[in-house]
Parts: C-alpha cells; structure tokens; sequence
C-alpha cells in the first residue's frame, strides 16, 4: 500500500468497499461511541467486554470508529518506534503522524489504527485482537475527559458504598491483583490500570475505564473467584510449574467482572477516599503508611500516566499537563498511603480494606 498523505485519505481507502452493519454502541459516563465492522464474532466479543455500558442510543456519537476485519494492511510509511517499556526489549508499537492525525502499527499482530479528522479506524486481524480495539476504543474516551480538564493516573480502583480506593503503582506492582481480592471480599469494581482523576469543591471525583481486570495464571491459580477461568487440565499444568517460571509467562486472561461477581459492581464513577501507592522495596514485612505527596514526589513516577500514542496530538484541546504541579494540585486534599516491603499481595489488599474502613470511621 503506497505511503499514505492523510489520515482520511488512508481510512477512505481502508473501508473502500466494505460494509459494516454490525453496531455495538456505548455510552461511557456520557461519551458515546459507536464500533461499527464486517465481522459479526467481533461485534459479539466487544458487546460481551462492553457489556456495561452498552446502550441503544443511537443518535450521533462521539467517536464512530471502523473495525475492519482483514489481512493486515502492507503499509509503506516511514515509521517512528516507540521504545520498549521499562525492564522489556521488545518494540511493540511504531506510528507515523500525518498532517490531520496519527496512524499506529502494532508490530506484533499487523494491526493499523488511524485517527484524526474526525475518522477513527482499525484494520487487520481484529477478531484474534479483539482487545486492541477495546483499547482503541478506551483511549477515544480517555482523550474526551482529557480534553475536559481531568489527569489520567496509573492506578486502578475499587469502591464500598461510593468511596473509592486508588490502587497506584508501576506495572507489574500487583494493582489488579490486589483489587480482585477485594471484589472477593464484596467491592465493588472501578477500574483496571487506568483512572481519571478531577479536583472538585475540595474532593476528588474519579471516572474509570471500562477496562476489565488482564491478569496473569499465578492470579488466577490464588483466587478461589477466578476458578473457572482456566480449564482444569491447563490448571494443572499451572500447578506444576516452577513460580519463577509461572510469573515469566506472557500470557494474559481477561476476568470480565459481571460474569465473576454478578452485575451492577462495576461503578466506573465514585469519590476519591484515598490514594493508595505500592511501592514495594522487597525488604521486610509489607507495612502500610500515610505520607504527604508534597514530601514525597518520586512516588508521583508511580501515580502519573501519558495518554501514550493513542492520543491525537492536534486535537482541540489536545494540551495535557503531565507535571508534578499538576497532580499535586489535583491531589492536594487527598488522603495518600505507601505500602512497602517484601511483595505481599493478600496483605496490600488487607492494608486497602482497613483503609476504607478507617475512613468510614472518620467520616461517621
């Protein structure tokens, strides 16, 4: 395919001759987002994932993207690689921005998203990738609130009664981990790795993703909610690896939270009660602390998040403030604990629990 010169002019030749009648449409706390394709398994798999905010409003969206299943495109274009994250070596993801938008290439799968100009489109093998396009579709919703004024933050989150929890930390601390033992003990869920976060009247409100928890086997073989995640044959197989070798394994399950503990606990909206850090040190008992993030701003390393390659940099509005000021600001009344030591996840989770129950007591 020859280098493309805008982005609608390659998403025109993309969806050149192809139909998508299949609709799955959402309302994400007031954005709405149509996923149109050609493929009905696809249309199947994102109304199972987005179930929760499935609607059938079908006025005019927000964002209407394409998902066109196909072979992935051959594209010529002079890519820019996006660097490996920190402690891997694979590059993933390379893009090219053009004069009206951004196009992506994920390496791996072949997969190509192009957004801009009002045109959002993913090509490729997006059946087998089904959840490339339900984060295509999350970081259109990312970049409305974004451009309302709210900061995105590393952090997941679980509520009791409307106070939430944030779960902060760097990938691989145990954030997902930690909050499937609370929806164990009766939470309800927020959000997964990803939360928004805007100051108001001295509070914090708090917008989840519609994210579901992407967890690793070891989770899985420990938590008597996620038994029926893994075949029984596979379990085994789990069972009897080396737990060195079990937590290397690159592979990942989605715990959809309805199917696990019912509907109506996914709130994805509630009241920031505090903000909880894990900043394992792997010395020692794991021990819970409160600290004051202006004394502390390394921790903010492990609060703060970019909205990454899958924000449209000329989008109105599109500036992101990404400083320290910024979240201190956002954050300034907000209740902050470090949880440090050997990694512990059962016990972060006990710490999480006492802290919602101590603020209940503080509030009453």
């Amino acid at each position: 395919m020859k280098p493309p010169a805008t982005i609608r002019e390659l998403a025109d030749e993309l969806c050149a001759g192809v139909e998508t009648p299949h609709v799955v449409r959402l309302d994400v706390g007031g954005c709405r987002i149509d996923l149109a394709t050609n493929e009905p398994m696809l249309a199947r798999k994102l109304e199972r994932y987005f179930r929760e905010v499935l609607t059938s409003d079908s006025s005019t969206p927000d964002f209407a993207i394409a998902a066109i299943q196909a072979p992935a495109p051959d594209l010529d274009a002079k890519w820019n690689m996006k660097p490996p994250e920190a402690g891997k070596t694979k590059i993933k993801e390379e893009w090219v921005d053009l004069p009206d938008g951004r196009v992506v290439r994920k390496r791996l799968t072949g997969m190509v998203f192009a957004f801009g100009a009002d045109m959002h489109v993913a090509c490729g093998p997006c059946v087998e990738n089904d959840n490339q396009i339900v984060n295509f579709a999350n970081n259109r919703y990312m970049q409305w609130r974004l451009a309302q004024g709210w900061i995105l933050a590393h952090a997941g989150a679980v509520a009791r009664d409307g106070r939430c929890l944030a779960l902060a930390g760097r990938s691989g601390s145990g954030k997902s981990t930690a909050a499937l033992e609370m929806l164990a003990a009766g939470l309800d869920f927020v959000s997964n790795d990803r939360l928004l976060l805007k100051a108001r009247n001295g509070s914090v409100d708090v917008r989840g993703i519609p994210k579901h928890p992407r967890v690793n086997p070891g989770t899985i073989l420990h938590n008597s909610l996620l038994d029926g995640l893994i075949p029984p044959k596979e379990r085994a197989r789990l069972q009897e690896m080396d737990p060195q070798e079990l937590r290397a394994l690159e592979q990942k399950y989605d715990v959809i939270v309805p199917e696990v503990v019912g509907p109506g606990r996914f709130l994805m909206a509630a009241e920031l009660e505090a903000l909880v850090v894990f900043n394992w040190t792997g010395r020692g008992p794991a021990v819970a602390r409160p600290v004051r993030l202006r004394e502390r701003p390394e921790l903010l390393e492990s609060i703060k998040k970019s909205p990454g390659l899958f924000y449209e940099p000329d989008a109105p509005d599109a500036a992101v403030d990404l400083s320290d000021e910024r979240y201190l600001e956002v954050l300034a009344t907000s209740r902050v604990v470090e949880i440090t030591g050997t990694q512990d996840f059962q016990a972060a989770a006990r710490f999480c629990m006492d802290e919602l129950s101590a603020s209940a007591v503080r509030v009453g």
